[in-house]
């Protein structure tokens, strides 16, 4: 080999070392931006809990109303928050919608959504509304008889998420 072949192979390696311990290096994630509809997740403490109606493929499966608010109020003590009963305390409702093709079996598609409902103050109405200030929505395609673990599995880590932002929120708020 001569000396030019030697630079190139010494200067490749080289690169990929390089480039390598920077891709190694601990990354520090960024601050959280809080855009308005994230700000309004900054200190909350505790939330109501809302499920409405489940779709016919879940209910057909033995999943009720009941189940999944039971399962989210868990969730949510779980992840260090309270719980409240008043109706205007912010709320997280959860909707499941479901899409299954009725004239061929095969996976169904669904949707579990949580919005976080609060009172916000619209200035030029000069009124309070209770409305969604935050959604989070997670997808899955699963087969008939796994439907109902799939989707509790998908909701369980929606909520996981969501609970995560609210506490980056809080603490972007915090630092402010």
């Amino acid at each position: 080999m001569d000396l030019q072949h030697l630079r190139c192979i010494a200067a490749y390696g080289l690169a990929i070392a390089l480039g390598s311990l920077v891709c190694a290096a601990p990354m520090v994630p960024r601050p959280i931006v809080a855009d308005d509809s994230v700000g309004t997740l900054a200190k909350l403490k505790a939330l109501n809990v809302m499920v409405r109606k489940l779709p016919e493929e879940l209910r057909a499966r033995g999943v009720t109303v009941d189940s999944v608010s039971s399962q989210m109020k868990r969730g949510v003590r779980d992840l260090g928050l309270g719980l409240s009963d008043d109706e205007r305390a912010p709320s997280v409702e959860c909707r499941i919608m479901t899409v299954a093709d009725p004239t061929a079996p095969g996976p169904v598609a669904y949707t579990v959504t949580l919005l976080l409902r609060q009172p916000i103050k619209v200035k030029r109405l000069d009124r309070e509304f209770f409305a969604p200030t935050y959604v989070m929505s997670s997808v899955g395609l699963e087969q008939p008889e796994k439907l109902a673990d799939d989707v509790a599995h998908t909701l369980d880590d929606t909520l996981r998420k969501l609970i995560r932002r609210i506490d980056q929120a809080s603490r972007a708020w915090e630092g402010s």
